[in-house]
């Protein structure tokens, strides 16, 4: 990725599924933040539905507010 290669510090990438597994599979993310949300939908949209290959990751931190999970993991290369 271009922006890999660039100068300065985080980018914070929030957006949907298609847009963060098109990061990931081109190597342009070294960590997820994912919230937890203590909620059942039925239903939804896989976060990550149809990478390419596995990614192995660390579990760096982990903080529960108001039952809310906040999982942090680094990608292992």
């Amino acid at each position: 990725m271009e922006l890999r290669s660039r100068e300065g510090g985080d980018i914070w990438l929030f957006g949907g599924a298609s847009l963060v597994q098109d990061c990931l599979e081109a190597g342009g993310i070294d960590h997820l933040i994912i919230g937890i949300i203590p909620t059942i939908l039925g239903d939804g949209i896989p976060l990550f539905a149809s990478l390419l290959e596995e990614k192995k990751l660390l579990l760096v931190e982990s903080t529960v507010t108001y039952g809310i999970a906040m999982l942090r993991y680094d990608i292992r290369r």
